[in-house]
């Protein structure tokens, strides 16, 4: 077994083919973020791969962003910007050994610090922070029967906007300016920062062509 970054466009399917077949991936993890991540902030990526040799399947990934600000310093995340990340892989070895490659990179680039933002717990001697909460819901089947289970306040705040004729649309580019005035307003109103709109366009450039 070896660690290396990813650097072989060869081996970027390999990638995204263990990412979507791990079942405690993320959709973060694949490598159409790592794109966004670049084109949109300019960040340098580390994203680090444990092969069972130069040719063989990849047995874990470790995607890392590197960070660099005035107030909070030089560091490196897994997964920048987003709540989710971390390591994947299936056996502890491989764990530890994508664990001691991320540490030489820290010290490579300068970083004071790796933070791994988990969903599962993992074996290791880093220090572990435990205070944000993943709140999550199972889907039914049907919408009558997840509306049913909703509190009656919810389903009262619900029946006022379908009476206020409120609707929802899906599409593309073509309807970011609508929704980035929605968006920026509310994240003003919470007073949290907000993305330039370079961000969401870039996502959807890059997961059109996705599909």
């Amino acid at each position: 077994m070896n660690v290396v970054l990813l650097k072989n466009p060869d081996d970027e399917a390999m990638w995204d083919h263990f990412v979507l077949g791990h079942p405690q991936a993320s959709g973060y993890h694949t490598l159409a973020w790592r794109g966004v991540i670049s084109k949109v902030f300019g960040h340098r990526t580390f994203y680090l791969m444990a092969k069972k040799d130069e040719r063989g399947t990849i047995l874990g990934v470790l995607p890392l962003v590197l960070t660099k600000s005035p107030m909070f310093g030089c560091f490196l995340t897994s997964m920048a910007f987003f709540n989710y990340g971390g390591v994947l892989a299936d056996r502890s070895d491989v764990r530890l050994a994508l664990l001691a490659a991320a540490g030489e990179t820290a010290k490579d680039v300068g970083a004071a610090h790796i933070e791994l933002r988990q969903t599962e717990p993992i074996e290791t001697d880093w220090p572990v922070r435990s205070r944000k909460a993943s709140m999550r819901l199972a889907l039914p089947p049907d919408y009558e029967t997840l509306f049913k289970a909703y509190p009656s306040k919810l389903r009262s705040q619900i029946r006022r906007a379908q009476k206020e004729g409120m609707d929802g649309r899906g599409g593309g580019e073509e309807l970011l300016e609508d929704y980035y005035r929605v968006f920026a307003r509310c994240m003003r109103d919470l007073g949290t920062p907000v993305y330039g709109k370079g961000f969401f366009r870039s996502i959807v450039e890059t997961f059109s062509k996705e599909v």
